[in-house]
């Protein structure tokens, strides 16, 4: 069965601060903010912006050459943070599921299958459950061989 892509216009260039603000609203905003200074800050990735009429939403991938760390869907007020996990990366994730938050593998256990992955998926309308995201993106990261900027940032450090 052929899935049907439902982002078919690439954005040449990212919305603005002022654009993302007014469509994410004063809660969701900074979450967002947070994830994307969160990934630049520590690691060297290219933001890949799409756009879709379907759902009127927006789709930021962070990539690394061909590796996709992460992507964000913006929506109106919210906006999901996804990150597929592979066969090895969701081994690694059982491994070491005791340095993980409750939240988190929570999260993890409510993934759902995407062909031989896991789609680790939290929903964000304000900052708090950040600190549950941003390991699972450190590990994510170090299991794709993307090497971490000299100094790592934390949110709000």
């Amino acid at each position: 069965m052929e899935q049907l892509n439902i982002y078919t216009h690439p954005v040449p260039t990212a919305p603005t601060n002022e654009e993302l603000r007014a469509m994410l609203g004063d809660r969701a905003y900074p979450a967002c903010k947070a994830v994307r200074d969160f990934c630049h800050a520590n690691y060297a990735l290219e933001e890949r912006w799409r756009y879709s009429d379907t759902h009127d939403a927006f789709d930021c991938l962070f990539f690394a050459g061909e590796k996709r760390l992460c992507s964000l869907h913006l929506l109106e007020g919210t906006f999901l943070i996804l990150l597929l996990l592979n066969e090895n990366e969701c081994e690694a994730f059982r491994q070491r599921a005791e340095k993980f938050s409750q939240a988190s593998r929570e999260h993890f256990r409510a993934a759902g299958t995407m062909g031989d992955c896991r789609g680790f998926k939290v929903v964000l309308e304000d900052a708090s459950p950040l600190e549950d995201v941003f390991p699972v993106l450190r590990l994510k990261a170090e299991l794709l061989g993307l090497n971490a900027c000299a100094q790592v940032v934390e949110l709000g450090k």
